[in-house]
């Protein structure tokens, strides 16, 4: 029977690393209004054998009923701003020697799954930080050449925080030190279209905030004052990356980004024209 932790998160803490359970590796899934996802990632991540904690921000739909099917699988309410906040509490906080932390639409592969037990059975390794490629699903479709995905870290010793914040994400500290494993995780939502495109429109609002801030990358001020990546971002995809080899599912991976960027310059257009003598500043790369 799975168990919910009806307790708001803990605030990060320092130091040294707590008393160890049982698992060396803890799964940890940032979530909100994520059953659809959930439904097909809880019976993968289970079978990896590590206690998996969602931590939910706030989710009114079938997550809750949806976790009393799994052993292992505990809620702890968390009061989410974004994701390297998230990211440095978990790995901060975790009761476990690793933390392995996903997105509800990411699964290890079964190639990965096993590549990571033999990488954690090795005692010589200097590494704090695993990392593993990307593979993009479209409609439960694999690409292989249209992705522009970066490796993701996925897998940290617990005890210190990793990341901070760039653009509208976060990058690895230059401390972090990386090992690059051969296999993938699968990234494939199954949430519905409209969800996509509500989140593009909730980060071309931190897009535009970061603006207001003066805290815009250099390829942020590109989405900021030209249109230029709405048509080379899926022309990258497309041509450089070899999306069309893809066939169908590639086609609809680059309208999906040049959608993306459409929203965020739609955006950035809309708040120059309120506020026409404002212009945002760089804050590096």
């Amino acid at each position: 029977m799975s168990k919910s932790l009806n307790r708001p998160a803990e605030g990060p803490q320092s130091g040294a690393l707590r008393p160890q359970l049982a698992s060396r590796v803890g799964t940890y899934i940032i979530c909100k209004q994520e059953e659809a996802n959930l439904r097909k990632s809880l019976p993968v991540l289970s079978k990896l054998g590590y206690p998996i904690y969602l931590f939910d921000s706030g989710s009114t739909d079938g997550t809750h009923s949806l976790i009393k099917e799994f052993d292992q699988v505990y809620l702890i309410s968390y009061d989410y701003t974004d994701h390297c906040s998230a990211y440095n509490h978990i790995t901060l906080t975790s009761d476990h020697e690793y933390a392995l932390i996903l997105d509800a639409d990411m699964v290890p592969t079964e190639q990965l799954s096993q590549e990571l037990k033999n990488k954690l059975e090795l005692k010589t390794d200097s590494w704090n930080t695993l990392v593993a490629k990307i593979e993009m699903c479209v409609e439960g479709i694999p690409l292989k050449h249209a992705s522009l995905c970066p490796p993701k870290p996925f897998l940290f010793r617990s005890g210190q925080a990793y990341f901070e914040p760039i653009g509208h994400g976060e990058k690895l500290r230059s401390e972090a030190s990386t090992a690059l494993l051969e296999s993938s995780i699968r990234h494939d939502d199954n949430k519905p279209y409209n969800d996509y495109l509500t989140s593009q429109a909730r980060y071309a609002q931190k897009f535009v905030n970061r603006a207001k801030q003066g805290h815009l990358t250099r390829r942020d001020r590109i989405r900021w004052c030209t249109p230029v990546l709405i048509l080379a971002v899926p022309l990258f995809s497309l041509l450089v990356r070899g999306g069309y080899r893809d066939g169908l599912p590639g086609l609809i991976y680059a309208i999906d980004r040049l959608i993306a960027e459409a929203i965020m310059f739609r955006m950035a257009l809309g708040t120059r024209l309120r506020r026409p003598s404002k212009k945002p500043l760089s804050s590096g790369d």
